[in-house]
Parts: structure tokens; C-alpha cells; sequence
């Protein structure tokens, strides 16, 4: 059982760390601290049947009070969740059924899509080739200019201004990736739908001999982004799977 106790909403696990999407029943009681809320939690965890899963967090309204949520798969011990919330202080606990929800679908549907392109982050990527190769230009892009920001801010804490030119683009669509063009090497950690919409633009940015690591990868989408890059002039040089994600290692051809 997993209990968090701040947070705009709680976030509640199965034992097996997965998150819970086949829920029956909640039961919500109001506390007016952030101690109350915890103990009653932690007693919460007691009750039987056994709850699914227990939160405690502070209600965002200007109150300064705290909700404990518990769920259930079965009916739960009304008169057990009762003398809990009169022990803590609370109000009555307000037992609701949950009903069940496809949450994968559903945000799925409430999302509109976004585009999503090359990015460097923080640079780490970056940063190891210019320590690994000090003669050789690297560039480091993103879209997100607080990323580059930031990208550029980690270069001067580790005191490489200058080794790593940062760039804002959407992809490879900026006058300096260009410019530099071929690339020797081009790392890419991202995810399986961005890798395989760049793999043309990944084509022509590289030269006979150029090294492409792709990363970001579940073991099973491996296939279908080799597969992509193959189509594109890419042929596979090592494939490593570490737990769930792979690496896949290509040399332009």
C-alpha cells in the first residue's frame, strides 16, 4: 500500500507499483491538518476488506484542509471507516462506486495531439561527446527554448561554455543543424512516433558512415523503428535491450 500525503490529487498505487484503473469503491473523509490526514491514512491501511489503495492530500480551495482517500474493490467495512473518521476528527466518510473507466482511452481522447521533435534536455548527451571528442563541433537542439536555456546554463556549470552550441528548433528545421550537416554521429532519446517521423530528415542530415543511436524505445516498438530506418537507408549495427527499453545502434549506408 502506498500513501502520499500532499499533492494537488493523491496518486495511488497497487502493490505491484502499477497505477489503479479498476476500481469499485472510494471513500473520502475531510480532516483539518496535515497530521490528522496522515494518521488516519495509516490507519486506513488496517481496515478489512483490505483497501486497494490510500491517499491523504491537502485540498486546493483556501480551506487548509485535508482530504484521505481509500479505495476498494469490494464493499468496505462502513462501520470500521466510521469510527476511524470519529478517532481522527474527521467527518463521515462519504462512500461513493466507482465506475470502471478505460483512463488509457480516455485521455487519449481528451488530448490533442502535439508536435514533438528532437530535443537535447539538459545536455547530458551533449556534454559526454564534447568531453569525449574536445576537437569536434557538437550542436544540441530543442524546441522547448527553456530547454535550451537550461541546456546552456548546464555547459557553464560544468565549465564547457562553448564546447556545445545550443540551438531552438523544431526538429532538424534551423539554419546552424544544416549547416553543419553531415553528421558523424547523432544521438536521438526520445520516443518511438518522433523517431520514426524524422527518420527521412535523420537520412538526409547523415553521410555514408554515419552512426545514429536511437533511444527511448519499448522492446516491442523496436521493430517497427528499425524497420523505418531500414526503409530510409539505415542498416542495423547493434540492438541492446536493457529491462523494458531498447537500444538500437545504426550506420547510414
Amino acid at each position: 500500500m502506498r500513501l502520499f500525503s500532499r499533492g494537488p490529487s493523491p496518486l495511488l498505487l497497487n502493490k505491484d507499483d502499477t497505477i489503479m484503473t479498476d476500481l469499485t469503491y472510494s471513500a473520502i473523509a475531510v480532516v483539518p491538518s496535515l497530521e490528522q490526514a496522515e494518521a488516519l491514512a495509516a490507519d486506513c491501511e488496517n481496515l478489512w476488506p483490505e483497501p486497494t489503495g490510500v491517499g491523504s492530500f491537502e485540498i486546493e480551495d483556501g480551506s487548509g484542509l485535508f482530504e484521505v482517500a481509500v479505495y476498494f474493490v469490494e464493499e468496505p467495512d462502513r462501520a470500521g471507516l466510521a469510527l476511524l473518521s470519529t478517532m481522527h476528527g474527521a467527518k463521515d466518510f462519504v462512500i461513493s462506486e466507482v465506475p470502471q473507466i478505460d483512463w488509457v482511452a480516455h485521455v487519449k481522447r481528451e488530448l490533442a495531439p502535439v508536435t514533438i521533435d528532437v530535443g537535447c534536455g539538459t545536455a547530458v548527451l551533449a556534454m559526454g561527446a564534447a568531453r569525449l571528442w574536445p576537437d569536434t563541433v557538437v550542436l544540441a537542439s530543442d524546441i522547448d527554448a527553456v530547454a535550451v536555456e537550461v541546456a546552456e546554463a548546464n555547459l557553464s556549470a560544468n565549465g564547457m561554455s562553448g564546447s556545445v552550441l545550443c540551438v531552438e528548433a523544431a526538429g532538424f528545421d534551423a539554419p546552424e543543424i544544416g549547416a553543419a550537416a553531415p553528421y558523424d554521429l547523432i544521438f536521438a532519446n526520445i520516443l518511438k512516433g518522433p523517431l520514426i517521423a524524422i527518420a527521412p530528415d535523420m537520412a538526409r542530415h547523415s553521410k555514408s558512415g554515419t552512426v545514429s543511436i536511437l533511444s527511448g524505445i519499448l522492446n516491442e516498438q523496436a521493430d517497427s523503428v528499425l524497420a523505418a530506418y531500414q526503409a530510409q537507408g539505415f542498416g542495423l549495427k547493434n540492438r541492446e535491450s536493457i529491462g523494458d527499453w531498447t537500444t538500437l545502434t545504426l550506420i547510414f549506408e
